[in-house]
C-alpha cells in the first residue's frame, strides 16, 4: 500500500515530515511517533482538546456526529480538527494551536533543611599502609559508623592505594568506594503526578536544592486518568513497558539537563525517591496495575519499592539506589504518605490533610489512627474537562477578580491568557455566586436577572459566560466543577463524622495549583465546610517537600512504618450516607 505524507509545520518555520499507511488517525501517527499531544479522553473523541488545524488541499476523512458537536461549524470551517477523528486519507500539511508550555511551578514550600541524617552518606578517608588489616577492614574502622561489610557486594573504582578515598553508605552498608575526588553525593527527588512530573536535585552533604524542572506527564497520551491508562496497560500486551518507559525516560531527560547546568558527574547521584500515587508508583516499578480498577480495587503491593535505579532503566550510576514511597491503599498513594511526612501531620492531632487534584486524597489525624480517604473529584481542579481548560501553563488565569462592572484577569507569569487553570476555575465560580450570575443550584440565572453590567458577558442560547474574547465558562464546565467540589466536601464531612473529634485544629491543602488558591473562595463555594473554625493553610507541592525530607534525614524512613501501622482506609463507595451527602453537598450553600 502507498504511504502518505504528513506535513507538521512548527513554530518559527521548522516540520516535521512523516511518512504512514493511510487510513490512520492523526493521533494514532503522533502516538506511533513519541510526538506529545494533550489527549485527556486518551484519543476516544470525548474531550474536544487535540485540536489540529488543516491546510488546504489536504484529505481527511468526513466530519461525524461526535466531531462536529465538540468543534462547532465555524471552527470546521476555519480548518480545525480533532486529531483523534481526523484519518488521513493522502498527503497533508497540519499545524498545532498555540504550544502550551509547562510553567514554572512552586516546587518547594521554604522551609529550612538540613541534612540531619541524609538517606546516604559519603566520608573521605585516607587509606595509610597499615599491614595489620586487610584494606576493607581499614575502611569500615576508619568510617566510625555502623557499617558492615560481610561480604563484597558494592562496585570498587579506586586505583591509588594508599591514598585518599570515599566511601558511600547507607543503612549499614557500603553502596561504593571512589578515589576521593572532593565532590558530595547529590539526590534526586521526584513527584511524579497524573499531570505533572516535578524534579528536584538536592544536595545531599548541605541540604542545597540545585535544581529544578516541572514538565507534563507523558502519559497523558494514553488517556488523562489513571483508569485510562490502567485500561491501556490490561488491554494491550506491551502496554505497562510503553507507560514506564516513557516517564522514566522524561525524568531522566529532566535529570540529565540538571547535571549538565550544574556540571555534575552522574556518579555523584546517590539516591532517587520517587513519590506517586498508586497507580504511577506501579507503573515505575513495573508491576501490574489491572486489579486497582477493579473492585475491590487492590493493588498489587503497598510495600516499599527499594532497589537499584539501573534495574528500571533510570539514568544512574551502578550504585544509586531508588526509593519509591509505599501506598497506604489503591487510591492513597506514596504521594500522600509523602505529604504527611511534609506537613508533620502524624505528630499533630486533629489536623486534617487534603491533596486536590484528580482525585482528592485525604487523611485525618484523631490521635488514635490515621484515617484515610480517596474521593473522585475527577480531573476539573486540574483544569481538565472544562470546554476552556487548561494545566498550571503559563498564561493559564490562576485568579479573577469582578470590580465595578470590570472583570480583572491574574495569568500565571502574566503571560497572554490562554485559558482556564483548577484555581482560576474555584474564583471564578465564587464570583459568579457573589454577583448572583448563578444560582445556589449552579444554573445560570436567566438574562434578565444577571446584573446589567455583565448581561453582555453572557451568551443564552448556549450559556456561556465570557472571560476574554476567547475564554469562557460554560454551563457543563460549573456542572463538572460541582461533581469535583461536592466529592472533596463529602470525603470531609464523612472523616469528621467517623472521627468523633469536636472540630479540626487545622486543615492542610496540598496540590500542584495550591499555590495559588484562594481559601475564601474554597468556602464560598462550599469546597470547605462554612463551620470549619480553624487555620487553613496553602502547603505547594508536599509530595515532593516530603521526598526532599526523606532523602536529607532517614529518620523519617521510621515514620513511614509508623504511618502504615496506624492507617485506616474508608472506601466511600460502599457508604449510604457517602451518596446522600454527595448529593446534597451539589449545591452551593
Amino acid at each position: 500500500m502507498k504511504k502518505v505524507k504528513l506535513k507538521i509545520l512548527l513554530a518559527k518555520g521548522q516540520e516535521i515530515n512523516i511518512e504512514e499507511e493511510p487510513e490512520r488517525t492523526v493521533f494514532e501517527i503522533l502516538k506511533n511517533r513519541g510526538i506529545e499531544f494533550n489527549t485527556p479522553c486518551g484519543g476516544h473523541g470525548i474531550c474536544g482538546k487535540c485540536l489540529i488545524q488543516c491546510f488546504p488541499e489536504s484529505s481527511f476523512s468526513k466530519v461525524k456526529e461526535d466531531e462536529f458537536r465538540l468543534l462547532g461549524e465555524e471552527k470546521l470551517r476555519e480548518g480545525f480538527r480533532l486529531a483523534c477523528q481526523a484519518r488521513v486519507l493522502s498527503d497533508c500539511s497540519i499545524s498545532f494551536p498555540e504550544v502550551q508550555e509547562y510553567s514554572k511551578i512552586e516546587n518547594l514550600k521554604k522551609k529550612e533543611r538540613e541534612p540531619v541524617n541524609p538517606l546516604v552518606k559519603r566520608k573521605s578517608l585516607e587509606i595509610k599502609n597499615d599491614l595489620s588489616v586487610d584494606v576493607l577492614d581499614e575502611i569500615v574502622e576508619n568510617l566510625g559508623e555502623n557499617v558492615e561489610a560481610t561480604a563484597i557486594d558494592f562496585p570498587v573504582d579506586i586505583q591509588d592505594i594508599p591514598g585518599k578515598v570515599q566511601i558511600v553508605h547507607s543503612n549499614g552498608k557500603i553502596m561504593k568506594i571512589y578515589s576521593d575526588d572532593g565532590a558530595n553525593g547529590i539526590g534526586l527527588a521526584v513527584d511524579v503526578g497524573t499531570t505533572t512530573v516535578v524534579t528536584v536535585l538536592v544536595d545531599l552533604a548541605t541540604g542545597k536544592v540545585l535544581d529544578s524542572i516541572a514538565f507534563m506527564n507523558p502519559q497523558r497520551r494514553f488517556g488523562h486518568d489513571v483508569i485510562s491508562r490502567i485500561n491501556h496497560t490490561c488491554k494491550k500486551k506491551e502496554g505497562l513497558v510503553e507507560l514506564h518507559d516513557v516517564i522514566v525516560n522524561d525524568i531522566n531527560t529532566a535529570l540529565g539537563k540538571m547535571l549538565e547546568r550544574g556540571k555534575h558527574n552522574l556518579k555523584q547521584l546517590d539516591q532517587i525517591v520517587i513519590a506517586g500515587n498508586t497507580t504511577m508508583s506501579h507503573i515505575i516499578a513495573k508491576l501490574p496495575v489491572c486489579t486497582i480498577a477493579i473492585a475491590p480495587y487492590r493493588p498489587f503491593s503497598n510495600l516499599t519499592i527499594s532497589t537499584n535505579a539501573k534495574r528500571l532503566g533510570f539514568y544512574a550510576s551502578e550504585h544509586t539506589g531508588l526509593y519509591i514511597f509505599p501506598s497506604l491503599a489503591a487510591f492513597i498513594g506514596g504521594d500522600i504518605v509523602s505529604g504527611i511526612i511534609a506537613t508533620n501531620l502524624l505528630r499533630n492531632k486533629g489536623e486534617l490533610f487534603i491533596d486536590l487534584g484528580t482525585n482528592g486524597e485525604m487523611v485525618l489525624n484523631t490521635g488514635e489512627e490515621l484515617l484515610c480517604c480517596s474521593t473522585a473529584a475527577g480531573p476539573a481542579f486540574e483544569g481538565a474537562n472544562i470546554e476552556c481548560g487548561v494545566g498550571n501553563i503559563a498564561g493559564a488565569i490562576e485568579e479573577i477578580n469582578f470590580e465595578a462592572g470590570n472583570i480583572k484577569i491574574k495569568t500565571i507569569a502574566q503571560e497572554k491568557t490562554k485559558g482556564i487553570c483548577g484555581s482560576g476555575l474555584i474564583s471564578l465560580i465564587s464570583h459568579l455566586l457573589e454577583k448572583k450570575i448563578i444560582n445556589p443550584s449552579g444554573r445560570f440565572y436567566n438574562s434578565d436577572r444577571i446584573p446589567p453590567e455583565y448581561k453582555d458577558r453572557f451568551e443564552s442560547p448556549k450559556k456561556r459566560f465570557w472571560l476574554t474574547d476567547s475564554v469562557y465558562i460554560s454551563q457543563k464546565d460549573i456542572r463538572n466543577f460541582q461533581l469535583a467540589k461536592s466529592a472533596v466536601r463529602t470525603g470531609i464531612d464523612v472523616l469528621k463524622k467517623n472521627s468523633e473529634l469536636d472540630k479540626l485544629k487545622a486543615v492542610r491543602i496540598a496540590g500542584g495549583f495550591g499555590a495559588h488558591l484562594s481559601i475564601s473562595a474554597l468556602f464560598r463555594t462550599g469546597t470547605l465546610p462554612p463551620d470549619l473554625d480553624c487555620p487553613v493553610i496553602l502547603e505547594g507541592n508536599t509530595a515532593i517537600s516530603g521526598s526532599v525530607d526523606l532523602l536529607l534525614n532517614q529518620e523519617h524512613l521510621k515514620d513511614i512504618e509508623k504511618i502504615r501501622d496506624s492507617s485506616r482506609y474508608i472506601e466511600l463507595s460502599a457508604l449510604k450516607e457517602f451518596q446522600e451527602l454527595f448529593i446534597e453537598n451539589l449545591l452551593f450553600k
